[in-house]
C-alpha cells in the first residue's frame, strides 16, 4: 500500500468517526479523486450511531449530518459490511437526502438510533 492510499483511508476514516472537524476533512476529500480501487474504510452501523448521538447532543446540527453523509455517499473509499449492507445503504440515503426521504429531527434521530442498536 503507498502513503498516498494510507492517506487517503486514515482521511476516510476520520471522516466515518468524524475523528476531524468537518470542514478539514470535506477540503481534504477535495483533493482526492472519487475513484478508488483498492480495500476501503468499512462503515458500520456504529458510526451512524455515533453521528446521531452527536447530533442529540446539540453537537452536529441536521445540516452538518446532511453534509457528512453526502462526503460518504458514493465514495469508491468505503466499504459495506455485508451483514448490515442494505440497513446502512438506506440510513446513508435517508442522512444524506432528508427533503427526499425524512427530515431529521430528534424523534427520527432517536428511532435510527435504535434501529442501528439492534444490530450490535
Amino acid at each position: 500500500m503507498t502513503s498516498d492510499e494510507k492517506f487517503r483511508l486514515a482521511l476516510v476514516d476520520s471522516l466515518l468517526t468524524m475523528a476531524l472537524p468537518l470542514t478539514d476533512i470535506a477540503e481534504q476529500l477535495a483533493k482526492l479523486g472519487w475513484d478508488y480501487e483498492g480495500i476501503g474504510v468499512r462503515l458500520t452501523p456504529d458510526h451512524f450511531s455515533n453521528v446521531l448521538a452527536r447530533h442529540l447532543r446539540g453537537e452536529m446540527s441536521e445540516v452538518d449530518v446532511e453534509t457528512w453523509a453526502n462526503l460518504i455517499e458514493g465514495r469508491d473509499d468505503v466499504e459495506f459490511d455485508q451483514s448490515f449492507e442494505a440497513l446502512v445503504r438506506d440510513v446513508l440515503h435517508e442522512l444524506a437526502n432528508p427533503s427526499l426521504t425524512h427530515p431529521l429531527d430528534p424523534a427520527r434521530a432517536r428511532h435510527l438510533v435504535d434501529i442501528l442498536k439492534s444490530t450490535s
